[in-house]
């Protein structure tokens, strides 16, 4: 059924729990690592916000369906659908509880974690890969905890697979974003109010 599901599946792709170190571009080290329970995805994403501090900078970005991707001109618009705020940490996984089903098994939706003062930030991906942009020792101990192993394999979507979309997306959609009071973003290049850049 499809409310067992992850975000994303892939024929054949099964491995244990992985993560491991990359240099981005910039040169910027993350973590990598993958899943493929939603209660292990569960757990993990809510033992690293619990390292992060009590009020957290928050983006969920949620991938336009087809009928969405032309406004009421008939011009095209961003391919995401992008929301942001500040919540407490508690907030935070209250909401990741209630909406389970937009973060952890609707694989249009994307969501980014930031401490706000040191810019570290978790970043759990439309395809159910965690990418963790920081050096904190505390973020690696997170997956070593939870039985992940330190390994390189190829990712999910290195291969062709499927992104699940549960019947009640976007309602969960609304309910996760008035339950943390996220505000929409513009488009990138538009202008926003606010000085956070994401």
């Amino acid at each position: 059924m499809i409310q067992d599901r992850p975000k994303a599946v892939r024929d054949g792709y099964a491995p244990a729990p992985f993560f491991f170190c990359q240099t981005t571009d910039r040169g910027d080290t993350r973590l990598v690592a993958w899943t493929g329970t939603v209660l292990s995805q569960r757990t993990v994403l809510e033992a690293l916000v619990l390292q992060l501090p009590s009020r957290v900078e928050l983006v969920l970005k949620v991938w336009l369906e087809s009928d969405d991707l032309v406004d009421e001109s008939g011009a095209m618009v961003a391919e995401w659908r992008r929301y942001d705020g500040v919540a407490s940490r508690g907030a935070l996984l209250e909401a990741l509880s209630r909406c389970e089903g937009l973060i952890f098994r609707d694989g249009r939706s994307q969501l980014c974690v930031r401490h706000p003062r040191t810019r570290d930030y978790i970043v759990f991906d439309e395809y159910g890969v965690f990418y963790v942009y920081s050096n904190a020792p505390a973020f690696r101990a997170v997956f070593v905890t939870h039985g992940f192993v330190e390994r390189e394999e190829p990712l999910i979507a290195d291969g062709t697979c499927w992104r699940t979309q549960p019947p009640d997306g976007r309602a969960a959609e609304a309910e996760f974003v008035r339950l943390l009071r996220l505000e929409p973003m513009p488009a990138p290049g538009a202008a926003h109010p606010s000085s956070a850049v994401h």
